[in-house]
This record gives C-alpha cells, sequence and structure tokens, in this order.
C-alpha cells in the first residue's frame, strides 16, 4: 500500500501543469518608426524610468536584441537606480525581425543575403533612432549600447570602426561564454 500511495503521489506530482501566458513585453512601450537608412519600419521598446519627472533628463541605454533581454536590463536599471547605485535611465529594445543579417558585418559566400547588413544597421541606429529618442523623450546625451553573443560583437566592431563612438560601453556575452566590458 506504501509503495501504492507513493507511485501515485509520484505520477500525481509529476504530471504536466499547464502555466498562464505572460507578456514578455510589460515594463514600458512600443514605436514603430520608419527607416529611410533600412527602408523599413523598425520596432523598438522604451522604458521610461519609473521615477521619471518631467524635468529631469536620463542616460540611454540602447539594447540590442531588445525582444530578448529588454525585461531584464530595465529590471536591472531600475533595481540599481533605486538602490542608488547608478542614476534611472532610459532602456530602448531594438528588435531585429532578421537579426544575423543587421547584426552581422561583411559577406559570406555561402550564405549572401543572411548577412552583412550591420553597417547599414548601425546607421540607422547613429542617425535615425539616437536622434528619434533626444528629441521625444527626456535623453541625456551619454548613451550606452548592449548587445549580447553576435550583438556584442556589433557593439565591439562599432567602436573599434568609429572613433567618435568610443564613449559607448558595452556588455558583451563572447563565443565562449565569458563577460567582459569593453
Amino acid at each position: 500500500m506504501k509503495a501504492f500511495c507513493y507511485c501515485f503521489a509520484f505520477l500525481f506530482f509529476s504530471a504536466p501543469v499547464k502555466a498562464q501566458q505572460t507578456d514578455p513585453f510589460n515594463t514600458g512601450f512600443e514605436k514603430l518608426i520608419t527607416s529611410m537608412v533600412l527602408g523599413e519600419p523598425c520596432k523598438v521598446w522604451v522604458h521610461i524610468p519609473n521615477n521619471a519627472t518631467g524635468k529631469e533628463h536620463y542616460p540611454v541605454i540602447y539594447l540590442l536584441d531588445g525582444d530578448t533581454n529588454f525585461n531584464d536590463i530595465v529590471s536591472i536599471t531600475e533595481f540599481m537606480s533605486n538602490a542608488g547605485l547608478c542614476p534611472p535611465m532610459i532602456v530602448v529594445g531594438i528588435l531585429h525581425p532578421a537579426r544575423m543579417t543587421d547584426l552581422t558585418f561583411g559577406t559570406d559566400k555561402e550564405r549572401p543575403g543572411i548577412v552583412g547588413n550591420g553597417e547599414k544597421f548601425m546607421r540607422y541606429v547613429e542617425k535615425e533612432l539616437m536622434p528619434y529618442i533626444e528629441s521625444n523623450y527626456p535623453a541625456a546625451p551619454y548613451r550606452i549600447i548592449i548587445g549580447h553573443s553576435v550583438g556584442g560583437l556589433t557593439v565591439v566592431n562599432t567602436l573599434m570602426h568609429n572613433p567618435k563612438n568610443r564613449k559607448l560601453r558595452s556588455k558583451t556575452k563572447s563565443i565562449v561564454g565569458l563577460y567582459s566590458i569593453v
């Protein structure tokens, strides 16, 4: 009888349970920006600090792979600013319908058209997205760009090839899984 109870309990507690669906985006609002550089509309998520007033201007974090890391970065910045470890920040999550195309540089003969739009994409970020954010939100001139994996390589490539952007900072995850700050 004891074995039967254990088996029943095991089967009961290991049965699949349907969890409620969560909205992956609940800490900001969505904007659609028509890009002349890319020739297509680009979607971004924007988070304004919770304690924002109309009088202050805030540093801006531009987040490549915004659809995957947006809520995490917003939570981290809110926690750190509430603890007095950093100023409140605006977070802009950039969404990529074609991630490998947008975040890679150069060409690949084996995969033409799939990679290599990184320069054009970063030109969109610098020439269209950043001015849009700075003219529509209380943005300070201090900018941070964060990329993960291929996004991190995009940030490093941009920093290396554009000396005027040297003040940008990035926390990247390299291919071997180590974290580094550039």
